[in-house]
């Protein structure tokens, strides 16, 4: 993974998301990704993190000790294989993908375009 690539095409998604969808936002450096915005509920922040062969956006509980670290959601984001169109994934197309749902998302349900939820049963997970 390269860390300095990643910043570069976060930066230039970030500049893509319109206006409205960008006011969300107040993004944060973060180990492994960022933080993208506190749920509307504010009782977690939505990370997008890099994982071996796709990017994750998870609820992370801001109460929890040692914050971005434990998550009570999470969907995966493919980077690897291909779509069932049979195009190719990317880690760059999966990055722009989670980035982008995290914009429109108020952290209620699921966010658009998940390939795969991280825990079978999201919100019921126990801490």
């Amino acid at each position: 993974m390269n860390e300095e690539r990643d910043q570069e095409l976060a930066d230039t998604l970030l500049e893509m998301i319109p206006g409205d969808l960008a006011a969300t936002l107040n993004v944060t450096r973060i180990d492994g990704g960022w933080c993208l915005k506190m749920a509307a509920n504010g009782t977690h922040c939505i990370d997008v993190i890099a994982m071996a062969f796709n990017w994750r956006v998870m609820l992370s509980p801001i109460d929890a000790p040692g914050p971005h670290r434990v998550a009570d959601a999470a969907w995966c984001y493919f980077g690897h294989g291909n779509t069932p169109e049979g195009r190719p994934r990317t880690m760059s197309t999966a990055l722009a993908v989670a980035v982008l749902a995290v914009a429109a998302w108020d952290g209620e349900g699921d966010p658009a375009g998940y390939n795969k939820r991280a825990f079978p049963d999201p919100y019921t997970r126990e801490p």
